[in-house]
This record gives structure tokens, sequence and C-alpha cells, in this order.
């Protein structure tokens, strides 16, 4: 009796482990990126020449995943992202972004998925609309427009979202940032839709900024100094023979969003193509993004072509042109391999 209890223990024990799994997944993409400076004559005034990833946020990425599974329709995921940059000191030239940043941080969170829908809480974006732009979030090419206002999508974020009706889906979000000593939360709501060729996200985010003093600091509430609320839409449209995509954003701000870096009004619209053919899918886009201290248009060129189902060559062209700059323009060039695994 004693012998048949251990092996049913050991049965149902390792039937429990059968049902948890653990991933590792990622990419690595590197190629060569130049962006060459000119000003209003024309002339040369400042070009930089790397080694660089593709995409600057998932190329150079390891993500660790576990999913249980525990029965009844209960399913826990939990992810680590680490991001890694090409250089060990990060980037301290211009342009500047974090795809450079040695291990750098990424998304952090757990999900729990039941018949009633998901709750999901960590560090992650709340929501973004480069899903929806044909570049997506190509360091050079891509816009990235997020949706994410000041303190919504980062640290210290939970949302909830519906099951699926008939593709429609909604989920609204709350995130507080633990360096701003009483700040109001930030909530934010997003409806998604997606069914047959058709994809749609509408996104709202409105958030308080706070003082920016230290976590630890004991003050029980801080009036806030600024506010903002981020608007955006992005949809795209599967035909077959190509794929159409745009994005659209508005920001809303009332100075000073930070004791550092306010942030002003801006709004912005991007719209692209990509067609396969055979191996090779090309891109077509353009973008405007008009803040009230800048104005940069951009257009955007390029051809991705497959050499196997998890490697790639990318050749990337855009061309940047700066109004509140002295009518300044920058040539942006990319060739380079991405691998997932």
């Amino acid at each position: 009796m004693k012998k048949s209890l251990v092996a049913l223990a050991a049965l149902a024990a390792s039937a429990a482990f059968a049902q948890s799994s653990v991933t590792i997944s990622g990419g690595v993409s590197m190629g060569v990126q130049q962006s060459t400076v000119r000003d209003a004559t024309g002339l040369v005034s400042g070009q930089l020449t790397r080694i660089a990833g593709a995409d600057i946020v998932t190329g150079n990425s390891v993500y660790f995943t576990a999913v249980e599974d525990l029965g009844g329709g209960l399913k826990v995921t939990g992810q680590i992202q680490q991001r890694i940059g090409a250089t060990a000191g990060g980037n301290t030239t211009a342009p500047t972004d974090n795809q450079n940043t040695w291990l750098a941080t990424g998304d952090l969170f757990v999900q729990v998925d039941a018949g009633f829908g998901s709750i999901k809480a960590g560090k992650y974006t709340f929501a973004s609309n480069a899903s929806y732009n044909a570049f997506g979030v190509r360091a050079l090419t891509g816009l990235a427009v997020t949706a994410a206002a000041p303190g919504m999508g980062g640290d210290n974020t939970v949302q909830y979202t519906t099951p699926s009706m008939s593709g429609l889906t909604a989920t609204v979000g709350v995130s507080v940032p633990g360096t701003k000593v009483g700040q109001d939360p930030a909530v934010g709501l997003k409806l998604n839709y997606a069914a047959g060729p058709l994809a749609v996200q509408f996104a709202q985010t409105s958030s308080v900024n706070g003082d920016a003093r230290a976590a630890v600091t004991p003050v029980a509430a801080v009036a806030a100094t600024g506010k903002a609320m981020v608007s955006s839409l992005g949809a795209n449209y599967d035909f077959g023979a190509a794929k159409l995509w745009t994005s659209y954003f508005r920001r809303s701000a009332t100075l000073p969003l930070s004791t550092t870096a306010p942030a002003p009004d801006a709004n912005g619209f991007t719209a692209g193509i990509t067609v396969p053919v055979g191996a090779a899918t090309f891109k077509a886009g353009v973008m405007n993004n008009a803040k009230t201290d800048v104005l940069v248009d951009r257009t955007s060129y390029g051809v991705d072509y497959s050499l196997s189902k998890r490697t790639m060559l990318i050749a990337e062209y855009a061309r940047d042109k700066r109004a509140a700059s002295n009518d300044q323009a920058t040539n942006n060039y990319f060739l380079g391999l991405s691998h997932t695994f």
C-alpha cells in the first residue's frame, strides 16, 4: 500500500511538472549604420558610422518565459527580458538611442490568464503604435509612436484585459513610478480589434507628475507639477499582395511635466506599405512628428531578405528633415543581419 501511495505521489508530481515550461528566446541584430547630417546649405556638418542593432527594443534581447497551467482554465506566465547593447560603454555620440546601452533594462512581468480575462503586473509598455508601423521599432526608419504618457507603461504598472469578444478586447491600466513620491496614478485605456486582415488599436493615457524625489523620502503627499494626456490610433490591413500601415498620436501636456525633462505638446502620424516578393519584403513609409520645439519629417525605404526562417538580411535608408534646426537634414543608412532564436 505504501509503495502504491509513493508511486501515485510521484506520478502526480510528474504530471504537475509536465504542465510547467520554461523557454529561452530572443534575437541578435547587427550591422553598419551611418548617419550624415547636412545643414541648410547642403554641407556636411557631422557624420557618425558605427556598428549597431537594427531594432532598438527587441533586436538584441534574451527572453526567459515561464508558463504554468494550473488547470481549470487558469494559467500563469512570468517573463524577464534582458536587452544587450552593441558596445559596453553605451553610445555617447549623437544620434543616441537605447540600442547601444550595455545591459539595458527590459520587460519584467507576471500575467494571470483565466476565463475572466487576464491580469498583468510589472514593468512593460502599456500601449504602443509600433505594431502599426511598417518599420516597427527600427533604429533608423521606424517611428515607434507610443501611447504611453509619462508614468504609464513603465515600472509599477498593472492592467486588466477582458476576454476576446469577436476579436475585440479592452484593457484598463494604472501605473505609479516608484521614484515619484506622492505622484497621482497614471491611468490608461486600450481597445484592440483583430479579425481577418484588419487590426486596429486605440489607446489613451493620462498622468499627473509629482515632485521627482527619491522613493525613500518620507513625504506623504507632493503637489503635482504638470499633467499629460496621450491619445493614439493605429491600424493595418493585409491585402495579401501588400499590407498597409498607419498610425496617429497626440500628446497634450501642461508644463512642466518633470523637474528635469519637460515634455512639449506633440502630434504625429505614420503611413507605410510592405510588399512581399518571394523571400524579400519591400517597405516604404513616411512619418511626421510635430512638437512645440521641433518638427521632424521622415521618409523611409527598406528591404528585408529572408535567408532562412530565422535569419534575415536588412537594408534600409531614411531621410530626416528638422524644420527647427536650420533646415537640417540627416541621411541614414543601415546594412546588417538579424537572427532570432
